[in-house]
């Protein structure tokens, strides 16, 4: 018998796309169910890639719970910085309820939550949830597609090839941050770049005018096959968001960068383990040091991507996947134990 999945979270300029993406990559894994998307905020620019919904029901975070309950699914799966155990209490008696978190602070009601950060342990959300929750911690419970482990690095002649990519949303320009450095240190007589600039982000229009006459510079709006596009990099500068453990995953070393309140602390780790190398926004703006940065990356290459790998095994979705459907009544599951 089909499954009734609700899915609850927003992707637009403000948020970006990483929620809307994640969430995208583990429903194939959920299998013999239906996906209804309860949202308080989706840009239309971002619909062509909700096609696994058989509805999309809008409302404000106040109405969102009724509706919700309203439609009786089994399962509610959570993904939104903006939801907490005020939205989740109502839900929590009626149906299962599910959450995607990294540790923002907020308390929650819910039978499953889930974090992905590397660092994390389940002590940490003790004080956070109600004690029937069950917690799923660590890079273990990335939500990295398999393919991103199976990355092969494909040769090329010429100068190295440099990713560069801040999310679907970039909403504090780093990209054209990036740019502008690109062209001031001429950073391009010795690098190619890759500029993937994302569907939500606004400065498409001014990056398209900045860089069309640069040789040695490819602005792409978006890419349909994210792990082919690694596999034709060899190093990335990026966010601390959704693509920091893909590209870990797939062994293509990075110059990491925070930018936004959730990603705190993830350059102090990627300095702790060693994992590549961090810049500041501010420091994104210096041609030099960006230079002497991806110098830096480029000669210790190797090194980087095999720590990257050694953190993600690619198997977090199926993982996942297999606890919530083990809170789906009668639901039998397919996935092997691993």
């Amino acid at each position: 018998m089909t499954k009734q999945l609700a899915v609850v979270l927003k992707a637009d300029s403000q948020i970006g796309t990483g929620h809307l993406m994640r969430i995208r990559n583990l429903l194939p894994y959920l299998p013999e169910c239906t996906f209804t998307l309860y949202t308080d905020s989706l840009a239309e620019t971002l619909k062509s890639l909700t096609y696994e919904y058989s509805r999309i029901v809008r409302g404000s975070l106040t109405e969102l719970p009724a509706l919700i309950a309203a439609d009786r699914p089994e399962l509610v799966l959570i993904d939104h910085y903006y939801v907490d155990e005020s939205f989740e209490r109502p839900l929590y008696e009626r149906c299962k309820v599910a959450v995607i978190d990294d540790l923002a602070n907020r308390r929650h009601c819910c039978h499953a939550l889930f974090d992905q950060g590397m660092a994390r342990k389940e002590s940490d959300y003790l004080p956070w949830v109600n004690p029937q929750c069950k917690l799923y911690c660590g890079s273990a419970y990335s939500m990295v597609r398999p393919q991103f482990a199976a990355v092969n690095r494909l040769p090329h002649a010429g100068k190295p090839r440099v990713l560069v990519s801040y999310g679907g949303a970039d909403p504090v320009h780093a990209c054209l941050r990036v740019a502008r450095s690109i062209l001031q240190g001429r950073l391009n007589e010795r690098y190619e770049f890759v500029v993937l600039c994302g569907a939500a982000n606004h400065d498409y229009a001014a990056l398209k005018e900045l860089l069309g006459a640069a040789s040695g510079v490819e602005l792409l709006q978006s890419s349909t096959d994210v792990p082919a596009l690694f596999a034709r990099c060899d190093l990335a500068l990026g966010a601390c968001g959704g693509m920091f453990s893909e590209r870990l995953c797939a062994g293509l070393p990075a110059i990491s960068t925070v930018i936004a309140d959730n990603q705190e602390g993830a350059d102090l780790l990627v300095q702790k383990l060693r994992l590549g190398l961090t810049l500041t926004l501010e420091e994104l703006q210096d041609p030099v040091l960006v230079e002497c940065s991806l110098d830096k990356l480029w000669a210790g290459r190797e090194y980087f991507a095999a720590a990257g790998r050694a953190l993600f095994d690619g198997h977090g979705l199926s993982r996942i996947a297999r606890a919530l459907l083990k809170l789906i009544p009668d639901h039998q599951s397919s996935f092997p134990e691993s």
